[in-house]
């Protein structure tokens, strides 16, 4: 073996070291500058025109960045201070039953041995130490949230700035012949385009179905929760549970079981599962892939990547079929040049 073969498997040994430490580094902000990637790509026609107008792109990358950042700070501000006026609202409603004066109460628990009056302090004392040992760790994500979003931002000013440098040298690097990086590349967009799609309106629609089920219940700002259900969507699992349980459970405790017993019937049997249904077959509907495919990308994409995962499963998964496809189509024009 020759001194060049020796340091050619060396500098790939190096690579794939650096490479490695690399996808460490960048690790802990990966789902944000995914999420960056994916705003930036949306959001880019309106880069567009504002850097035609503007005739440069510092200043026009500044101000999409600006524009995302306010578009997220003031909904989140309203939206808690909504929420913290809604819990004191509940409290002041709970603290106004008279559960500890009820004899009906008393008469139930006195034969077990036990006391309304201990029971509420246990469960104060409970509450209150487990407030005191998740303290430090709320403390910690809220600080990981910020940074991460600062990185997001950061990253979405050279992104809207360089990004059409960057496909370019995405394209000359890929060692594919020219006609299949162009339809590997519209294959991209397209896909990016019909998960956020399918993503947004799956939201709309879920978030609307858990305001119209307030409404009938007679939940008061039902719009106002429609409105947080929405955004509330985007979160796996927990997404708009995180606001019609709480709802259920204040009904429950006020006397109105109707509305209690109904909401946690109509919430969890519609409106938490109605994403998986509408999901994989409105992105579907919008690229030529299959729901089912788009079913696994998701599920996958979660437990893999976590929340980007909704986003970043469907769109390889797709991306790996017209990979597949274009491997499969290379024989054939192999074939027709020989024939020739």
């Amino acid at each position: 073996m020759d001194k060049r073969r020796i340091f050619h498997y060396v500098l790939i040994g190096v690579l794939v070291a650096l490479l490695y430490m690399a996808f460490l580094i960048v690790k802990p902000f990966l789902t944000y500058l995914i999420l960056g990637l994916m705003l930036t790509y949306l959001l880019h026609p309106l880069y567009l025109r504002l850097t035609r107008k503007m005739k440069s792109k510092e200043k026009a990358s500044v101000l999409m960045v600006l524009l995302v950042l306010l578009l997220i700070i003031l909904p989140s501000v309203f939206i808690i201070t909504k929420l913290v006026g809604q819990s004191v609202s509940a409290y002041n409603a709970f603290k106004s039953l008279d559960l500890m004066g009820s004899d009906t109460l008393d008469n139930v628990l006195a034969p077990l041995g036990l006391s309304m009056d201990e029971m509420i302090q246990q469960v104060a004392g409970k509450v209150k130490d487990y407030f005191v040992l998740t303290a430090p760790n709320i403390l910690g994500s809220i600080a990981e949230v910020l940074l991460g979003l600062f990185v997001m931002f950061f990253f979405m000013f050279f992104a809207f700035r360089d990004g059409e440098k960057w496909i370019k040298l995405a394209r000359q690097s890929l060692p594919l012949e020219p006609e299949h990086r162009e339809r590997l590349f519209a294959r991209m967009g397209s896909i990016t385009s019909a998960v956020m799609y399918g993503q947004f309106l799956t939201a709309v629609i879920q978030g609307s179905l858990g305001g119209l089920m307030f409404l009938a219940f007679g939940i008061p700002n039902a719009i106002f929760w429609g409105v947080i259900m929405i955004m509330f969507s985007f979160i796996p699992f927990l997404g708009t549970p995180l606001i019609w349980i709480p709802a259920a459970i204040i009904e429950l405790v006020q006397g109105n079981y109707v509305a209690g017993i109904g909401i946690l019937l109509v919430g969890g049997i519609l409106v938490m599962n109605i994403d998986n249904l509408l999901r994989p077959y409105l992105i579907a509907s919008k690229d030529k892939i299959s729901p089912v495919l788009v079913l696994i990308g998701v599920l996958g994409g979660l437990k893999l990547f976590g929340f980007i995962g909704i986003l970043l499963g469907p769109l390889l998964l797709a991306l790996l079929q017209t990979v597949i496809e274009l491997f499969k189509e290379k024989p054939k024009t192999v074939r027709k040049k020989v024939s020739a």
